[in-house]
């Protein structure tokens, strides 16, 4: 049978039916089409005569449907599972997007013609017997359910109780429903939870072998349409493989694939001017050298857990079958770094090791020795290099301030002063100060210069050998 709808699911032509005979196996199909994207995956539920479901199996996606008619196509062909017993079947097909998202559905029945009955042994089996008891168990499960080949169609009153699947014809409406629940009685038709309405009688003068007339003729006209389907999907791929379902879900198109294959070009002409090593000719750096620098700026600090120690022994390292990088678990790669405490093949000195070659490589031994108080005092200080320059600028103008100048003045010398020479004699020498020949603490008396000179080649002298010793 052939169904057509649009994209939510309304059907758009008559249903062309199939006749289905029961036990029938792979003989019958239900094809559906709607203008949806073929992408999106399309399942059917079944569910027999005896209420038994069937749930979710997949429909065949067809990729040979003319453009012109912008419509895709699913089908399923039933298998005997379906067929093994005559009756109403009732099925619904329903289409998923790539997230699963059930974006339409669309249901219907369709009856499987009885088969001939075998005829049975005049002396069954007692396993034949309990096959007869579960057969008339089915028959009567289908009438307690309403799942009958066919039925009348009954006067509607609101006194008289219904199974469900009855069919009744509303006077007052022209309407015709269906019972959707069993022991129905006393409910309105107006009450959609128990009642389903199925079709309308239009009021016309139209008597009943005219609307048969009708049916047979829309019924013919479909069949042509449905064999003309089967004829344009005949031979075709039934089914789309894994790898073609991908594709499809991928969202890849023309534009995409050209820039992939640009992508790809480009990469070959790059890989054309960076030479595995530099050479006069070609002075770009060579790949190991990229890669190397690459994984250096990516090296990690690997710790022996996940509290950020070290770790405690070389054998701890080399026997470590899981590390730790911030507090999380990382595998070492190229680069990655760590510690070891008392490295027993380092005379049990801090080391440092590097991941190379998928391996724990020895890079050096880490210099723990303390700073002696001088050194300290040094780093604490604030030197800087521009003021040990500053400090030597400073030695050299005192040098050439007291070259050739008087140290101390005595009697019976002049000073000159712009120019202007003056005596000193003994009685204006200076002699009641006492200068301290270096800078004492505590002390308020003048420096003499060559003691400032002193004083400064010392410090000079020991920031130039503290800063030899850093």
């Amino acid at each position: 049978m052939v169904i057509i709808t649009d994209a939510s699911g309304n059907i758009q032509a008559p249903t062309i039916p199939d006749n289905v005979q029961q036990g029938s196996n792979l003989a019958n199909e239900i094809v559906f089409l709607a203008p949806l994207a073929q992408s999106n995956s399309v399942v059917i539920t079944f569910r027999k005569p005896n209420g038994v479901l069937i749930e979710e199996l997949p429909m065949t996606p067809y990729t040979s449907v003319p453009s012109e008619y912008n419509l895709s196509a699913w089908r399923y062909v039933l298998e005997d599972v379906i067929t093994e017993l005559y009756g109403q079947v009732t099925f619904q097909i329903k289409v998923r997007n790539g997230q699963g998202t059930v974006i339409t559905s669309v249901g219907g029945t369709f009856p499987v013609l009885r088969g001939v009955p075998s005829i049975p042994s005049s002396n069954p089996s007692e396993s034949k017997w309990q096959s007869i008891l579960d057969y008339v168990a089915s028959i009567q499960a289908d009438i307690d359910n309403g799942w009958l080949e066919a039925r009348g169609l009954l006067p509607y009153h609101e006194n008289f109780e219904y199974s469900i699947g009855a069919s009744v014809f509303d006077k007052a409406t022209a309407s015709i429903y269906t019972s959707l629940i069993s022991n129905n009685v006393g409910n309105p038709l107006s009450d959609t939870t128990k009642w389903g309405k199925t079709g309308i009688y239009n009021g016309t003068n139209q008597d009943i072998e005219e609307m048969i007339d009708d049916a047979i003729a829309t019924h013919n006209s479909s069949e042509t349409a449905h064999q003309d389907i089967r004829n344009l999907i005949s031979g075709k791929q039934d089914q789309l493989s894994q790898t073609q379902l991908d594709a499809v879900n991928s969202g890849i198109d023309s534009t995409k694939v050209a820039q992939i294959e640009t992508n790809k070009n480009n990469i070959i002409a790059i890989n054309v001017k960076i030479p595995e090593q530099a050479s006069a000719d070609n002075q770009l750096a060579d790949k190991n050298f990229v890669n190397s620098s690459i994984n250096n700026m990516a090296a990690y600090y690997i710790t022996y857990n996940a509290q950020g120690e070290a770790f405690p022994t070389r054998s701890a390292l080399m026997n470590a079958t899981t590390f730790y990088s911030g507090g999380e678990v990382r595998t070492p790669t190229r680069n990655d770094y760590c510690i070891v405490r008392d490295d027993e093949t380092q005379d049990n000195a801090t080391t440092r090791y590097s991941y190379q070659n998928n391996q724990w490589e020895f890079q050096y031994v880490v210099n723990e020795t303390p700073m002696t108080a001088a050194q300290l005092a040094a780093i604490n200080s604030g030197i800087t290099n521009a003021l040990v320059a500053q400090i030597t600028t400073n030695k050299n103008d005192i040098t050439a301030l007291q070259s050739g100048k008087q140290n101390v003045l005595t009697a019976g010398t002049g000073i000159v002063i712009n120019g202007t020479t003056i005596g000193v004699d003994t009685d204006t020498v200076q002699s009641k100060l006492t200068f301290d020949s270096i800078p004492t603490q505590n002390s308020t008396n003048p420096v003499t210069s060559g003691g400032v000179k002193s004083y400064v080649d010392n410090i000079v002298g020991d920031i130039e050998t503290l800063l030899g010793g850093i």
